[in-house]
């Protein structure tokens, strides 16, 4: 994070203890349980070879039971200020992901734990289950980038209908790679929280006319060792909207990443060296009734990788595409979804046309959801 970066942010914390220090009275607050139980059925496949002699394998059939389940606590002093406190139950392991937020009307000041995403690369999604992306389908593809939710972090957001337009902006700062819920310590000799120095997050959205929403999201870190170890430090950013029409929704979404690129330490030849991802994604989501939606959705996955010649430092570059296509449906009654969708995701690992056996090297999931929501 640049130095002004950090002034703000450091202002607005301050701002925000200075007026926490005005509390009054704070009321005993109420606990609830929420969530969610779901089993899936999922038949995965894989095809290899050219597009005149393909060769089709099932990789796998399975079923599974998750659930994620989250105790919330919440109160509200005399004075109008809240505050809610959260952590999260996942598939029967130890208590994980949680968040701790006081609301008053200068916005909400936030600490996270593996929670608190501001990245919208999915912010375009408009499918009737999920992105296929995010659903375990193989592609190799990069998809989001670094996180503000990878990190312990804290987060300032502006007050709900601050701005017009129904302009909302957020932003996290993670002063190392902590991750977990722990009480803090010295960050000194601590190998874990020195591969992150630190790493920063924002994002703003928008409704700016019925029925249509956009934003955008940006992430930066520094990894440890600085300029003389890293030539490219990570940052990524995401553009989306959404637009609802009738019973119809459409998305469209582009993310850019940049992926940290080591400085090279030796006159060698550098083979493949991920340069960039450009991901494009839409979709059209449809409300056949109040219970049933159908969708479809592309998603595009391009990167540059760059040859680096030992000996004159030539550059050459090449633009591999990966793609995730997804048709799903699903029914909603009461508290429970069922829900069934089939992906295939072309030339995973970018391997189109690379003038091999695995020329046209896809995989297919086909899947039937049942989710229980209380």
């Amino acid at each position: 994070m640049k130095g002004k970066d950090m002034t703000k942010l450091t202002k607005i914390t301050l701002a925000m203890i200075a007026s926490l220090s005005l509390l009054g009275t704070a009321y005993a607050g109420e606990v609830t349980v929420t969530g969610n139980a779901e089993a899936t059925y999922s038949i995965t496949g894989s095809t290899t070879g050219s597009s005149v002699d393909d060769t089709t394998t099932v990789m796998g059939k399975g079923i599974g039971v998750a659930n994620e389940i989250d105790f919330t606590a919440t109160g509200e002093t005399d004075n109008g200020y809240t505050w809610k406190y959260q952590t999260q139950f996942d598939d029967g392991s130890a208590t994980d992901d949680g968040r701790l937020e006081v609301t008053s009307p200068y916005g909400t000041l936030g600490f996270y734990v593996s929670e608190g995403s501001l990245g919208k690369h999915y912010g375009w999604d408009v499918s009737a289950y999920g992105a296929g992306s995010d659903q375990g389908i193989t592609t190799g593809a990069e998809v989001n980038g670094i996180e503000a939710s990878d990190y312990n972090n804290i987060q300032y957001h502006l007050p709900a209908d601050l701005l017009p337009f129904g302009i909302t902006a957020k932003v996290a700062y993670s002063p190392n790679g902590t991750t977990g819920q722990t009480k803090a310590t010295s960050v000194r000799g601590q190998g874990a929280m020195s591969q992150i120095t630190e790493s920063t997050s924002y994002q703003v959205s928008a409704a700016p006319i019925d029925g249509l929403t956009l934003g955008a999201s940006y992430a930066e870190a520094t990894y440890s060792g600085g300029v003389a170890s890293t030539k490219y430090q990570p940052e990524n950013g995401s553009l989306w909207v959404k637009y609802a029409v009738g019973p119809a929704t459409f998305g469209y979404g582009k993310t850019y990443i940049q992926p940290r690129v080591t400085a090279r330490t030796a006159d060698t030849d550098v083979t493949n060296e991920a340069r960039k991802y450009e991901n494009t994604s839409y979709g059209i989501g449809v409300s056949v009734n109040d219970q049933l939606s159908v969708s479809f959705t592309t998603e595009e996955f391009e990167l540059t990788e760059v040859d680096i010649d030992a000996g004159t430092d030539a550059e050459t570059s090449a633009t591999p595409v990966t793609s995730v296509d997804t048709i799903q449906a699903a029914y909603n009654v009461g508290g429970m979804t069922v829900a069934i969708g089939h992906a295939e995701a072309d030339e995973i690992s970018y391997n189109g046309d690379n003038g091999t056996a695995n020329d046209e090297h896809d995989n297919t999931q086909t899947f039937i959801s049942v989710k229980m929501a209380f």
